[in-house]
């Protein structure tokens, strides 16, 4: 199934859930617990009795509720299978999603077991399972694509490209989830300058909540980096940004980068914004600055660069 594909039947099959989880919450149906997925195209998705599905996928699902070696010797079956992983994703996505959703019910206890368990089953299915949740982040609310998000920070390093993919969504929102996605999950090894190019023009979006979501994560990703010194030159031109947001964003990456070698660039934007009177970014940015340097607040920006020019020889030879 095309990423595309999966959008669009994510995107039903959310709708439906929701409705499905409304309807059962409004009549106290205890039955909605048996619904499922149902195996449609991209032309429509149902959430369906689990009766009415075919036979091997109920067979999935029986053997899903079973748990321990029955469950096991079924997931190894079934990840042998695109068709029956496709539907397990969509199930146990949907799953997280209807338990989420029933926490602050009559049987909370029972919800948070479900949804934690159907988390830990995606991550197990790793990339099987990125596509549809890289979708989730596209076309679900706002709590549903928090929940995909987590997921996805479980899986880690083989989520990646499918959620890298998705800065370049026409939806702001969409890039925004996506880098928002990108700073909690794991280190990429050799795709890892490919991500950072990707943020790295996301941090010339049109729009500032994106701007700054890139900026964050480039504090985060960077910061589980050997060699800071890229994130620190791409985290140094967001200081530059015409939004308060952003630059409090850039600021605040640099800190949890730990590069004291941005300390110079710090003084210089500061020395900028003390000039343009520009509060906001200048309490983020002074900040930035006593964090990386360790020192206390000095009297003037003049004071700043002689301290600098005297202790930057000594930060330059421990990094």
């Amino acid at each position: 199934m095309s990423l595309r594909s999966t959008r669009t039947v994510l995107a039903l099959a959310l709708a439906a859930c929701a409705a499905a989880c409304a309807a059962a919450c409004a009549s106290g149906d205890k039955k909605s617990s048996s619904a499922s997925r149902g195996a449609e195209g991209s032309s429509g998705a149902r959430v369906v009795e689990v009766g009415k599905l075919p036979p091997e996928h109920q067979e999935v699902l029986r053997a899903y509720g079973a748990g321990g070696e029955t469950w096991e010797a079924m997931r190894a079956r079934v990840e042998a299978d695109p068709q029956l992983t496709q539907f397990l994703v969509e199930n146990l996505f949907l799953e997280l999603v209807r338990a989420h959703r029933s926490l602050g019910g009559r049987d909370g206890e029972r919800a948070l077991r479900a949804r934690d368990r159907a988390r830990v089953e995606l991550a197990k299915l790793g990339a099987n399972a990125a596509p549809t949740l890289a979708a989730a982040l596209e076309v679900a609310d706002d709590v549903t694509a928090e929940l995909a998000s987590e997921t996805l920070g479980a899986i880690g390093r083989p989520a990646l490209p499918a959620v890298t993919e998705l800065l370049s969504s026409k939806e702001a929102s969409t890039r925004q989830r996506a880098a928002y996605a990108l700073a909690r999950m794991s280190h990429g090894a050799r795709e890892e300058p490919q991500i950072r190019a990707a943020l790295v023009k996301a941090g010339r979006d049109r729009e500032w909540f994106v701007r700054a979501q890139a900026a964050r994560a480039l504090g985060a990703r960077g910061s589980r980096d050997v060699e800071t010194e890229p994130w620190r030159t791409a985290l140094q031109a967001l200081l530059l940004d015409e939004d308060e947001a952003v630059v409090e964003a850039a600021a605040a990456g640099l800190v949890e980068l730990a590069d004291p070698l941005a300390i110079g660039v710090l003084i210089d934007v500061l020395a900028r914004n003390t000039d343009e009177g520009e509060a906001r970014k200048f309490k983020a940015l002074q900040s930035a600055l006593l964090r990386l340097s360790g020192e206390q607040p000095k009297p003037s920006i003049q004071a700043w660069r002689a301290w600098w020019r005297e202790n930057r020889p000594r930060f330059e030879r421990r990094g």
